[in-house]
């Protein structure tokens, strides 16, 4: 018997544990609420003065998910705390007495939820101060795109920044986020100049992830004095690839062929490869140029050069004569680290041309299309026929074609249709590559897509703004999950031609550098975004419509 009281004793405390740990709430029952918590009491009232306790008190109106409302408070200025709670109250509490004259800015964020996974529209600010004072100055602002839950606004002062390899996460800062439409402030800032930087932390670690997480900065330096109250846009980007390609490796394939593999898929600007790449014997010093290329759309990462005499097995050098011609798909120029170093091969070239896509897509019935084949060709004795069957209707019609270089044709099709599937039968009884091999009844097919006939429309309105020239040439930005178009700004008036149907949120903005496109700035070392003038809300485009006498 007095085992068993022992053994039930174990029972009971063990199970208060478990109910002093877990989430606390009513029994379960009925439809989940969908009523977004709130926060109906909380002690001190904000602007309090002369706070000398150690506690902060709030009390939610939902039965809150404990872990999202603890990983959600940010404090500024930092301090540690312990957090204590008792049903849907929650008590901050303070091991240490608090600096005296002080602002505090406590702020929870907008993913502090409930149990029934319902979020705070906009986040909770409370602001006290230790001393006689309050300081404040004040940052309001809007942030444009980004899943807003997810987004976070610092206000980082100047005299943190200067140290050029800062990082944002560890320097002071302040910490909001934005309301459900954006919109986001700090209170109670010290007067000082700041920057703001916002982030879509797409990975939920609470810092931001330079070079993976969309990103912004404001357009310039702010003053925040007892005067100014500054009101800001901050347009958030995806991350910007600063990171030149490199050449991974290079070696002879057979002896006419050399191979280039690169760190990142890769654009050539210049179709002239004997004036980007170069080979130098060196042993002879003998210099030696290619004269055709090939890239494979499937493999982006790698080229193939091709040279007209045989490859000795010397090994040789290799450079490019104008690394700005070989970037990256965003423009980042090429960068050779070291010396490219290669060795001839003895290996024969006994591979059949072949076409290197088999999958073609026009984005117009009228566009001509090329086909690229893995080597060059002998383009006085090759002769095609080309024949475009369309799968749906299965007719046949013949195909024109000349040769681009040699190893490239462009193709001409008349009456294709949108939407329209075709098989494209390329066909030779003799196929020569370039030093005379020949390949005997070659038959070569293409599948090829039209897309559909896009659904498009227009706008045109007029800017209400005053606008001042000197800093920048105005431009409108129209933003929509369709993509990014512009357009200048002429007295005052737009006009966006064929753009494709859906909602668009318009910014108008001062192109400072002339480039034609917004630009969001960047970090280390800091470069401001472009100034925004203004921002509209959601406008429809719809297919064939044109909205007019739009005025913002």
């Amino acid at each position: 018997m007095r085992n068993f009281f022992i053994k039930r004793r174990i029972h009971i405390i063990f199970l208060g544990l478990l109910l002093a740990c877990a989430n606390v709430k009513p029994p379960s029952g009925g439809e989940p609420d969908r009523t977004p918590p709130k926060i109906v009491e909380f002690s001190p009232t904000n602007f309090t003065t002369n706070f000398k306790e150690n506690e902060i008190y709030i009390k939610f109106s939902n039965w809150m998910e404990r872990g999202s409302v603890v990983n959600n408070i940010f404090l500024n200025p930092p301090l540690k705390y312990e957090i204590k709670w008792s049903g849907k109250k929650m008590y901050i509490r303070f091991p240490i007495n608090l600096p005296e004259n002080t602002t505090f800015n406590l702020v929870l964020g907008t993913n502090v939820a409930d149990l029934d996974g319902n979020k705070f529209e906009q986040p909770f600010t409370l602001v006290f101060s230790t001393g006689t004072k309050i300081d404040s100055g004040r940052i309001v602002g809007k942030t444009v795109l980004g899943k807003l839950q997810n987004v976070y606004v610092y206000a980082i002062p100047i005299k943190e920044l200067a140290d050029t390899s800062f990082n944002i996460n560890k320097v002071f800062h302040y910490r909001t986020q934005p309301d459900k439409d954006g919109i986001f402030s700090f209170e109670a800032l010290k007067y000082d100049s700041y920057i703001v930087v916002a982030y879509s932390d797409k990975n939920n670690n609470k810092q931001f992830d330079f070079g993976t997480e969309d990103f912004g900065i404001n357009a310039d330096t702010i003053l925040v004095s007892k005067t100014v109250t500054d009101t800001i846009s901050v347009l958030l980007a995806k991350p910007t690839d600063e990171t030149s390609p490199i050449i991974t490796n290079a070696f002879a394939m057979n002896q006419h062929t050399i191979k280039i593999t690169f760190s990142e898929p890769i654009k050539v600007t210049d179709t002239s490869v004997n004036r980007l790449f170069e080979i130098q014997d060196t042993t002879s010093k003998k210099k030696n140029f290619p004269f055709a290329w090939t890239f494979d759309p499937s493999i982006p990462k790698e080229i193939s050069i091709f040279f007209k005499d045989t490859l000795s097995l010397s090994v040789f050098h290799l450079s490019i004569t104008d690394m700005k011609l070989i970037t990256d798909t965003v423009g980042n120029p090429l960068k050779i680290e070291t010396p490219i170093l290669l060795k001839g091969s003895k290996n024969p070239d006994g591979n059949q041309p072949a076409p290197l896509q088999t999958q073609l897509f026009l984005k117009s019935p009228k566009d001509t299309f090329s086909i690229m084949f893995s080597k060059p060709l002998d383009t006085n004795k090759t002769r095609f026929s080309i024949k475009c069957i369309n799968i749906e209707q299965n007719d046949t019609t013949s195909a024109t074609y000349h040769f681009v270089n040699f190893n490239k044709i462009q193709i001409l099709i008349p009456n294709l249709r949108w939407k329209g599937f075709y098989n494209i039968l390329v066909e030779t009884d003799t196929l020569f590559d370039f030093w005379g091999k020949a390949y005997f009844k070659n038959k070569f097919q293409v599948q090829l897509k039209v897309n559909d006939e896009p659904k498009l429309g227009s706008l045109k309105g007029k800017l209400i703004a005053g606008l001042d020239t000197s800093l920048g040439l105005p431009m409108i930005m129209a933003m929509s999950e369709q993509g990014t178009y512009y357009c200048k700004v002429v007295n005052n008036d737009f006009e966006l031609k064929n753009i494709p149907e859906g909602d668009y949120i318009l910014v108008a903005f001062y192109d400072q550098n002339q480039d034609g496109i917004y630009n969001y700035g960047r970090l280390n070392p800091i470069k401001f975004s472009e100034k925004i003038i203004k921002l509209s809300g959601k406008i429809l485009i719809r297919r064939g419509w044109t909205v007019e006498e739009l005025r913002f």
